[in-house]
């Protein structure tokens, strides 16, 4: 991908604590970003595979992550993602993360997440 003048890429580190309500917990959050007025969910896409003589169609969806606890203390976590920036740093960008227990729902755990952006 060729970025334009005024683009860069940055990281930014999701750092999470999650304790399961009940065995089985586990949960789902969707990270998204603003233009102000509205919010978009994270994509990612796959490639399609090359076919001679066919035109190529690559998938791409709303990008959600699954966390499924091991035992029933609290489990820190962390994961890195890659963002285009437009302008300036991520750190002028909206951003926030939705979740939802989709594990024991009936006995709802609690996520505790914070962002740590490249500087």
């Amino acid at each position: 991908m060729k970025l334009g003048a005024a683009q860069t890429i940055q990281s930014l580190a999701i750092m999470a604590s999650y304790t399961r309500g009940g065995a089985g917990g586990s949960v789902a959050f969707v990270l998204q970003t603003t233009d102000g007025t509205n919010w978009y969910d994270m994509t990612k896409s796959a490639e399609a595979t090359p076919v001679a003589g066919a035109q190529l169609q690559d998938v791409t969806q709303r990008r959600s992550w699954l966390y499924q606890a091991e035992g029933t203390d609290a489990e820190l976590f962390c994961f890195v993602v890659w963002i285009v920036v437009n302008d300036g740093p991520i750190a002028n960008m909206g951003l926030r993360m939705t979740a939802k227990e989709v594990g024991n729902t009936g006995a709802p755990g609690a996520l505790v997440a914070r962002f740590a952006v490249e500087t």
